[in-house]
Formats: C-alpha cells, structure tokens, sequence
C-alpha cells in the first residue's frame, strides 16, 4: 500500500512511517516543519513540504501521487502553538471537564447512529 503520513516529520509520525517503510509499504511524507524535522524523515520516504491548510498545496500533492491510506498526524504539538491558535482562531471550550466532554460525546452518538453518513 502506499501511506501518506501527514505530519510525518514530528516524532510520532516519523517512527509511522519508519514502521511502515520496514513493513513493506510505500511511504509518502507531507509536513510544514513548523515542529517537525526534516531529518527525521526516513530516507526511502518521498516528503513533501506544504500546510495542509493549503488547498493548493494538497491538490498538488494528490494530483502527484496515487495514495492509497492517509495517517494524520499534523498538529499544532507545543502547548504555546496550541494555546496561540486557540486565542487566534477564537477557540472557546464548550466543556470544563473530561465528563462533560463525554456526555457530550455520548449525546451526539445516540442521536446519530449512522456517524456522519445522514
């Protein structure tokens, strides 16, 4: 198969795609390197340097390569980035704790048996 491991240069993405590469498969990496390394990458890895905010970016991307399976790893990963984008993007918690966030999770499922499909 061929894996493309977005945010395959941050630690967990980059043991993935090693994983992955030592199983047998074809690996593709796609990163904006913000937090991830470059040399984390394992050499037989074809890498990508992009945003997944880009649409351009990924239109290309998947334009390039035949893709089988997508592992998303991409995330703002240092407490401070996270903590930024949420005061830029305007993120507000809707719960104050991991109950809250359950029951809340619970109640959606119920009402949605199908996920996403309805």
């Amino acid at each position: 198969m061929r894996f493309l491991v977005l945010g395959g240069a941050g630690y967990i993405g980059s043991h993935t795609a090693l994983e992955l590469v030592r199983a047998g498969h074809e690996v593709i990496v796609a990163d904006n390197l913000l937090t991830g390394h470059r040399n984390a990458v394992p050499k037989q890895v074809k890498f990508y340097e992009g945003d997944i905010r880009d649409a351009a970016f990924l239109d290309k991307l998947f334009d390039a390569e035949k893709i089988d399976a997508v592992i998303h790893f991409e995330a703002f990963s240092l407490v401070a980035s996270s903590e930024n984008a949420k005061r830029v993007l305007g993120w507000k918690p809707e719960h104050n704790s991991l109950e809250e966030i359950i029951a809340s999770a619970w109640n959606w499922h119920t009402h949605h048996p199908n996920g996403y499909e309805e």
